[in-house]
């Protein structure tokens, strides 16, 4: 496996590749279904491993966790003590 994607990605970012790669064969082994990361080269790995990559961002947020509104002052007030 690290053979074949070696060979396909050259010698650049050899570490970043097996610790990819060791995520993957984690996860994989654990039947892991979903991938959450912001690495899009992780993702696309996850991709040829079976497990759908999922972006951060892509999530849904609940209603309920999202940020209140925030009560400011206009910024044309002055401040007194």
């Amino acid at each position: 496996m690290i053979r074949d994607v070696f060979a396909k990605d050259g010698k650049k970012n050899r570490q970043k590749i097996k610790f990819d790669l060791q995520i993957l064969a984690i996860a994989k082994a654990q039947g892991a279904q979903r991938l959450v990361t912001n690495d899009e080269q992780l993702r696309k790995r996850a991709i040829q491993f079976g497990i759908q990559g999922v972006d951060l961002s892509d999530l849904p947020i609940p209603d309920d966790e999202r940020q209140m509104p925030l009560a400011l002052k206009d910024a044309h007030e002055t401040r007194e003590d």
